[in-house]
């Protein structure tokens, strides 16, 4: 397994049976004890860079390879660690065609999938001033990371334009088998929230199920499924995949992107329904039960960010809360980096963001990193 962070797909893996290597930059101490690990930390890197992990991985032995963010960015890297190896989940053939905004655009446009205005470099009307709100992204990113309100400028190399679109941020998990697709769950994103030191639009967690929205839930569910299965028919997604949307206050909901991996959502569903979520990737529909219906909680999941630069304290106690991604004692965390998630269920969405603020509070309360946050 191989991405930024792979501690949530390998615990499902290593619940559901499986033996696995893990491969990411983190390399967080509640990895699974018994797995292979290389982490681009262990080298003393300050930042990541997916080039790298294929230098990593040969330290490594393995028999197939699968992925989470932000390896859907980077098919080559993908290719270099499968080398001879099938490849879990979806092909680079497929990586490329689904990350290649202007198909996505093409193909959305003429399957009447709503997405926002898109302008790329070069565009003529990018100097019209009445055109609204417009947020620059880059082609390649994740998570929300680097995404700004655009200042007029002409776009540098890399970066893109797109119309926002004021709503209710969702995302939903679904499983495929390249033909068709299952819905299995559907959550609310939360993004730029100080609570957790996120600031703009960066991604910082998710409540599930969604039940926030001025939209109804038979319509909503009629077009995630109607979409997800358009987006599997024609790019031929396999294996547990996500899309991000917009809900608006009025009419049908905009499709921001596609995943074509495992969503960090997907921890919720499988924490909430019981469904193994790497079963789900390895075999898609393949006709699982739910391990225990659905329970009345709501569940929440939040990355804290760090505040400023903090020196981890001894972090053992972390395995007995419900904390994940734990760093190990003496590690150095940046400001504006994730020092780990947290994990909270609720009798509704405000108990549970009420939870998982709380939760976020003592995790700085622990490192010191206190600094009178604004409530959610």
């Amino acid at each position: 397994m191989a991405g930024v962070s792979v501690r949530a797909l390998a615990q499902s893996a290593v619940r559901a049976g499986y033996e696995i290597a893990c491969l990411d930059y983190f390399g967080d101490c509640d990895l699974p004890t018994d797995a292979p690990i290389a982490s681009v930390c262990d080298v003393g890197n300050d930042s990541y860079d997916a080039s790298v992990l294929p230098d990593h991985a040969q330290h490594l032995t393995y028999d197939a390879v699968t992925y989470v963010a932000n390896l859907e960015d980077h098919p080559t890297v993908v290719t270099r660690l499968a080398g001879d190896r099938p490849i879990l989940g979806n092909t680079t053939g497929t990586l490329m065609a689904v990350r290649h905004w202007p198909g996505l655009i093409d193909f959305c446009r003429r399957q009447e999938v709503g997405m926002p205005s898109t302008m790329f470099g070069g565009d003529p009307h990018m100097t019209d001033a009445s055109l609204g709100k417009w947020l620059l992204k880059p082609e390649k990113g994740g998570g929300g990371h680097a995404v700004r309100q655009w200042d007029g400028k002409e776009p540098e190399a890399g970066l893109y334009l797109q119309k926002q679109v004021e709503g209710i941020v969702a995302s939903a998990v679904f499983e495929a088998d390249g033909d068709q697709c299952r819905v299995m769950g559907i959550t609310e994103q939360l993004t730029g929230l100080d609570r957790f030191g996120a600031d703009g639009f960066r991604y910082c967690g998710n409540i599930f199920p969604l039940v926030r929205t001025s939209v109804d839930d038979k319509i909503l569910g009629q077009w995630v499924r109607k979409t997800t299965a358009k987006l599997t028919s024609h790019f031929g997604l396999r294996g547990v995949n996500g899309i991000d949307f917009v809900i608006p206050d009025t009419g049908n909901p905009v499709l921001l992107e596609v995943n074509p991996r495992p969503p960090a959502s997907a921890e919720l569903v499988e924490l909430s329904l019981g469904e193994s979520i790497f079963s789900a990737h390895l075999n898609p529909m393949a006709g699982r039960a739910a391990l225990h219906e659905p329970t009345t909680l709501i569940f929440g999941k939040a990355i804290v960010y760090a505040r400023k630069e903090v020196t981890m304290p001894d972090t053992a106690s972390w395995f007995s809360m419900d904390r994940r991604d734990i760093p190990w004692p003496g590690q150095r965390i940046q400001a504006h980096h994730p020092i780990c998630t947290v994990l909270v269920s609720g009798r509704n969405r405000r108990d549970c963001l009420h939870r998982l603020g709380e939760a976020a509070d003592l995790v700085r309360l622990d490192i010191g990193d206190s600094m009178n946050p604004k409530e959610v």
